[in-house]
């Protein structure tokens, strides 16, 4: 049965004022969620990253200890006159995680969080001590990851680890000076390196830019270290072929003398 003219428009009408309440609930839901990650969101995740600083602040003092054994007990007495549920295994095989426990506590609401909050402090930690997060910088570095999920997502194996920057440093010792280039207040160093953006015409090296970001400097540690290690198995790999042609020699000799 067709529709006639009046009926047709009556709908046509309904669906645009059906479209127009679904608009409007939408942008007001927008325009809420907008103030809440300006302002209340925004706040919470700051306060959120100052608590984990001061979690972090703890843990980074256990890594500039010179005697870990000894502060892991100090830290066991210390936490035992908080909370008595901790025990000393805890301490020595999850110090992040027990830190941020004592902190946040054990419910079975927070205990998915805390372990997120850990691997976060393990990742910023996981560094040599000249270019790993500092205390001050945590909740900044944290922002600039994307939030606390994003940087949990993070491969530890891919963490810039101590060993890690030792090799690279006594690799560097080994090499030739490319060029010197005197310093000036303007240039502020991670830890002993900085990584630069240079020009170079036919008779100069011009600093085009001081990149200070912790990660610029740590990725090219980590690609220099996969570079010199490779190299160094390559070099395992190759062949004495004068040393094989000597044993060869040798074994053929002796094979002649028994013979004879």
């Amino acid at each position: 049965m067709r529709k006639n003219a009046k009926t047709a428009v009556k709908e046509v009408v309904v669906n645009q004022i059906n479209s127009a309440a679904l608009s409007t609930k939408l942008s007001t839901a927008i325009a809420i969620r907008e103030h809440w990650s300006a302002n209340e969101e925004l706040r919470s995740n700051m306060k959120l990253y100052d608590i984990l600083s001061r979690c972090y602040e703890v843990y980074d003092e256990y890594m500039s200890a010179k005697d870990k054994r000894q502060w892991k007990a100090d830290f066991y007495d210390a936490i035992s006159n908080i909370n008595d549920s901790f025990s000393k295994s805890e301490v020595e095989n999850k110090l992040t995680l027990t830190i941020v426990r004592v902190v946040f506590g054990d419910s079975d609401l927070c205990r998915k969080r805390v372990s997120t909050y850990a691997k976060v402090l393990r990742i910023a930690g996981d560094n040599a001590s000249e270019t790993r997060v500092k205390t001050s910088e945590l909740a900044a570095w944290i922002t600039e990851r994307g939030g606390v999920q994003e940087v949990s997502r993070t491969k530890t194996s891919d963490a810039l680890t101590i060993d890690k920057v030792a090799h690279v440093q006594k690799r560097l010792q080994t090499l030739g000076t490319v060029a010197k280039i005197a310093t000036t207040s303007s240039v502020d160093l991670v830890g002993n390196y900085a990584l630069m953006l240079v020009s170079i015409d036919d008779d100069a090296m011009t600093v085009k830019h001081v990149f200070k970001d912790t990660e610029f400097v740590n990725a090219t540690i980590k690609k220099l270290y996969n570079e010199y290690k490779d190299k160094e198995v390559a070099e395992t790999k190759v062949i004495d072929f004068n040393r094989v042609f000597k044993e060869t020699e040798e074994k053929q000799t002796d094979l002649a003398k028994l013979a004879a």
